[in-house]
């Protein structure tokens, strides 16, 4: 499993890679368009985000975006030792600092700690996603401990590459509520879709099962992750 793994990680990272400067730039753009008009970014008073190093989508513009628009900005600072991860709010990039593996992380006497509880939305990175929200991070396992004790919304933030047919899981994987991309068209919908069951069983439910319409295309799915299995 962990070679399966690795080989998933590279192949991506190595596609990824290939994007030109400008491709990047445009298509980290429009997910960030795609992301600020869905309904969850527009309730969440609380975003949790990382600062995006390169091959990432661009999460920059998103955090001044995030702070245009009032909400507080929450960025994970990661324990090597212990394994773990805490978010702590701040108002400036001057609250961070290079830490290890080169990521821009808060200092903690300069920010200010945040429960999981009081945060609204959290776009997660990864390297490779599938359609039914199964993710692959870097190896580091920190949102895999981190999320079971999350209860917002999770989404994470990909380039078509980024998107493939399996993942091998293990018990700990946690699925992602929204993976949004930029599709490969301009009039396709930039949200991927999962719904667990037919669409006509999903509607003799809707009340377990909060059927919902896609913020941007307006089809129908259901909130199956949260509601039930």
């Amino acid at each position: 499993m962990k070679m399966e793994k690795r080989l998933i990680r590279e192949t991506v990272l190595n596609e990824l890679t290939l994007l030109t400067p400008t491709t990047y730039r445009i298509q980290s753009e429009r997910i960030a368009e795609q992301l600020y008009q869905q309904s969850y970014w527009q309730k969440a008073k609380t975003v949790a985000l990382t600062v995006s190093r390169f091959p990432e989508v661009d999460t920059e513009p998103m955090i001044a975006k995030a702070w245009e628009e009032g909400k507080k900005v929450a960025l994970p600072r990661i324990n090597t030792q212990t394994k773990q991860m805490e978010f702590f709010i701040i108002e400036t990039y001057q609250q961070l600092e290079e830490t290890v593996f080169k990521l821009k992380e808060p200092i903690p006497s300069q920010s200010t700690l945040q429960s999981a509880n009081d945060i609204d939305l959290m776009i997660v990175p990864g390297v490779a996603f599938t359609k039914q929200g199964y993710r692959l991070g870097l190896g580091g396992g920190y949102y895999d401990r981190y999320l079971p004790k999350f209860k917002g919304i999770t989404v994470s933030l990909l380039f078509s590459a980024q998107l493939v047919d399996t993942i091998p899981l293990e018990e700990h994987d946690h699925i992602i509520d929204y993976l949004l991309s930029q599709g490969v068209g301009l009039n396709e919908c930039p949200v991927i879709h999962r719904c667990y069951f037919s669409s006509h069983h999903c509607l003799q439910i809707e009340e377990a099962y909060k059927i919902r319409s896609c913020d941007c295309c307006w089809s129908w799915f259901c909130d199956y992750t949260r509601y039930g299995s």
